[in-house]
């Protein structure tokens, strides 16, 4: 029954976060387009750079020619760069923006909530606020970048090779079949590492308020040993959220190589037989990492926006 309560609140969870990304238009839509038109900005980029190589190794072209070519990599190039940085500009301010309205709601809710111990609500005004921030700031626009660029791509690609674009959708589904795998793993360790996080920091706050009365009645060894004891669960669960994060982005870099490298093979072996020519194969090679590389980033974003969900089921329950 707690697994299925567990279960139900995730996307509830989840809305609100949303949701309060939704009440500041003016940075998450920004933050979430520039992403996608970053992506936008590398699909050119390779197309220019097929195009550039092949006229210029294979068509013998005279650099007059080869100038716009140049320029457009250039132009490409930069706006990519911008677009990266306005991204991560815009979704910063949100991010911020967002921190600040949960920690003034958390701030106005301290004198209704007697039962709260000071404690908990010094971790989640201090840490757990944080947490929140990695959704903002890395998973929703990861998102959204995964929703668009990928799927451009393959319509991209099937225009002008749909062998290849066979091949990239039937091996897309890999990361994200791999992160539902992951999922109630990661959650069960994140959701540890929460109790063992706020059980430390209530304990160590009432400790430290009281510690002249613990001195005074002989206790401060036991409260100590307890505190020790408190911190080694904290690590020993934070510890266990590392182990699946890094044994996560392990496979995914090693799902996301694999299924370049079958593209490449491919792409290569049908060249080799003269059943493509060079600008489209070098074309489709440049892209297939441009494929795969919102879908890693969002399984990259997978574990932080994990924490940011339990962290925004305690703030507002």
């Amino acid at each position: 029954m707690a697994k299925a309560r567990r279960a139900e609140a995730a996307p509830g969870v989840r809305g609100r976060l949303f949701r309060e990304a939704t009440r500041h238009p003016a940075l998450w839509v920004p933050a979430v387009a520039f992403p996608v038109l970053a992506g936008g900005a590398a699909v050119l980029r390779a197309w220019l750079l097929a195009q550039g190589v092949n006229a210029a190794v294979l068509e013998a072209a005279p650099p007059e020619a080869l100038l716009p070519i140049v320029q457009g990599l250039v132009l490409a190039a930069l706006a990519h760069a911008a677009f990266r940085y306005l991204g991560g500009a815009f979704s910063e301010m949100l991010a911020a923006e967002v921190k600040a309205a949960l920690r003034t709601g958390l701030a106005r809710a301290l004198p209704h909530s007697p039962t709260t111990a000071p404690g908990t609500f010094a971790v989640l005004l201090q840490d757990a606020v944080e947490r929140v921030d990695a959704f903002f700031r890395g998973y929703l626009p990861a998102v959204f970048e995964a929703a668009f660029v990928p799927l451009g791509v393959l319509l991209l690609v099937l225009t002008r090779e749909p062998v290849s674009a066979l091949v990239l959708f039937l091996t897309a589904p890999l990361i994200p079949l791999f992160m539902i795998l992951i999922g109630s793993w990661a959650e069960g360790v994140t959701r540890r590492q929460w109790r063992a996080l706020f059980a430390l920091g209530a304990f160590f706050f009432e400790a430290l308020k009281g510690l002249a009365v613990l001195r005074v009645l002989g206790a401060a060894g036991r409260t100590a040993a307890r505190l020790r004891s408190l911190a080694e669960e904290h690590r020993i669960a934070t510890l266990a959220v590392l182990r699946v994060a890094f044994l996560s982005a392990l496979a995914l870099e090693l799902l996301a190589t694999l299924s370049t490298a079958i593209v490449a093979v491919e792409v290569g072996l049908r060249l080799l037989y003269a059943r493509l020519d060079y600008a489209t194969a070098f074309f489709v090679l440049l892209l297939a990492p441009e494929f795969y590389a919102p879908l890693r980033n969002l399984g990259a974003q997978f574990h932080p926006a994990e924490s940011a969900r339990e962290a925004m089921a305690r703030i507002a329950p």
